[in-house]
């Protein structure tokens, strides 16, 4: 896969990129993983792949299982690992998101499970890969939105106590409600989401799926596969779990318009409201 490395902010702005976006394009650059360029063989097996889904039936829905069991993990390292699986993920936009899309127009192309055990949401603030992880989402909701309304599902699952979250938690969720990464959010309890206890998947088309983890020493992130992982079954369990989950959870703007309970926290300048509003939540 070609990939550019002569990005300059001059050429963003002059390219038309939101001013927001630049900082994470060059958060790319500086590590030398700007954005991939599909290359023509990728796009003749993408379109490819896309005859054979036009043909595919969809698969049936399944009862969630009680729990999921985790992933193999490997031995690699950062960040070779993390530029691996974001330009893995940015690829299988056009691979298996952008066909299944197609012929799935009912349902979101990338299921995304955005455990607050697993990641803090202070993190998405100070972490440079989770940065550009978001700015990868952000990239695959435009392409993906040009044939899906709700290209994209994000299922946020909540800490267990409303004690967990601290001020600097609060003020990232203050600004992630804000300005959303993914248009489609929905939020839910711990309690109600058993099923995806200390798990975060990114799920692409019908067959791939990636596991965030959290690191054993000094923070951050690890990918579980960073290549991805093939498995229908899996993929299929993880969409089912998160479709069940949507009737209980809270959907963060429904019809382009914010949850009222949360644009009443928002109001506030203290975090007071939004910790009402998640206490009400975790129950």
């Amino acid at each position: 896969m070609e990939v550019k490395r002569s990005t300059t902010r001059e050429e963003l702005r002059e390219a038309g990129v939101p001013s927001l976006l630049i900082d994470e394009a060059m958060g790319y650059a500086a590590l030398g993983l700007d954005r991939p360029v599909p290359t023509e063989e990728l796009v003749a097996k993408t379109m490819a792949r896309l005859r054979e889904t036009l043909n595919d039936v969809p698969l049936p829905m399944r009862e969630p299982v009680p729990m999921l069991p985790p992933l193999v993990v490997t031995g690699r390292q950062e960040p070779i690992a993390w530029a691996q699986f974001l330009g893995t993920l940015s690829a299988s936009v056009l691979d298996e998101a952008l066909p299944f899309a197609t012929a799935h127009p009912d349902q979101s192309a990338i299921v995304v499970v955005d455990n607050h055990e697993v990641v803090d949401p202070e993190a998405w603030d100070v972490d440079l890969q989770l940065t550009m992880l978001r700015g990868t989402y952000r990239t695959a909701e435009e392409t993906l939105a040009r044939v899906q309304q709700h290209p994209i599902c994000r299922l946020v699952v909540l800490k267990d106590t409303p004690g967990a979250y601290d001020d600097r938690d609060l003020a990232a969720i203050r600004r992630a409600i804000a300005r959303p990464t993914i248009a489609s959010t929905y939020l839910v309890s711990h309690r109600r989401a058993r099923a995806l206890q200390g798990r975060s998947y990114t799920v692409v088309g019908r067959e791939v799926v990636f596991e965030l983890a959290p690191k054993v020493q000094a923070g951050g992130q690890l990918v579980t596969e960073p290549s991805g992982i093939r498995d229908p079954e899996r993929v299929s369990t993880v969409r089912d779990v998160v479709t069940a989950l949507q009737a209980s959870a809270v959907e963060l703007y429904a019809n382009g318009r914010l949850n009222e309970r949360f644009e009443w926290a928002l109001k506030s300048e203290s975090n007071d409201r939004l910790r009402d509003v998640l206490t009400e939540m975790i129950g």
